[in-house]
């Protein structure tokens, strides 16, 4: 008897949102409102208050890596190619929610990307 209201109660559970992320692929960002985070191949930027969500469209394959500039202007993310393509690097604006600059220097896979303290340069 207890199994059978056991599984009545998890029936009635609906899903409210998905976050999925990679180890170091959550970051919050300088405002404190928006959290951001890769997912697949596209980048998350949701209001933690009102769960609004916006995606990044730009990469063709997983995102590797993910960083915010500490003034908080820009996105910078890197992905993972198949062996023997190079990888793209973007720089994205975060008020337009719009790409800003792209590099493929890389090949195979973007380890890390990082933004200067005065958010001038982009390591990656």
């Amino acid at each position: 008897m207890e199994d059978d209201i056991l599984v009545e109660e998890v029936s009635e559970l609906q899903l409210a949102s998905i976050i999925g992320f990679d180890v170091n692929g959550l970051r919050l960002h300088p405002d404190d409102i928006h959290i951001v985070y890769p997912l697949g191949s596209k980048v998350v930027i949701q209001n933690w208050e009102t769960k609004h969500q916006s995606f990044l469209s730009g990469h063709t394959n997983i995102i590797s890596s993910i960083d915010i500039s500490p003034n908080g202007k820009y996105v910078a993310s890197g992905q993972i190619n198949h062996m023997g393509f190079k990888s793209s690097v973007i720089v994205w604006d975060f008020e337009k929610r719009e790409l800003h600059a792209k590099h493929e220097i890389h090949k195979v896979r973007v380890e890390c990307v990082a933004f200067s303290c005065d958010s001038v340069y982009l390591v990656s």
